[in-house]
């Protein structure tokens, strides 16, 4: 798993929600895993910053953000 985005998940809380395949694709609803992770949107909820997945899916890759 690339480091940098390890880094990334651990500061958002979102790291151990990947590996438990509690994170969706913000399209269409399909866990996202290491495999098919496209798109990572950061966004802010209550002053912490907070990241919205993609799948690798065409319709989710050109799915409006």
């Amino acid at each position: 798993m690339n480091s940098d985005l390890v880094h990334v998940l651990n500061q958002t809380g979102q790291y151990e929600d990947l590996l438990n395949g509690s994170i969706t694709c913000e399209c269409c609803g399909r866990e996202i895993t290491l495999d098919n992770i496209s798109t990572l949107i950061p966004y802010e909820v209550e002053g912490s910053i907070k990241i919205r997945f993609y799948c690798n899916q065409f319709e989710c890759v050109n799915c409006e953000k």
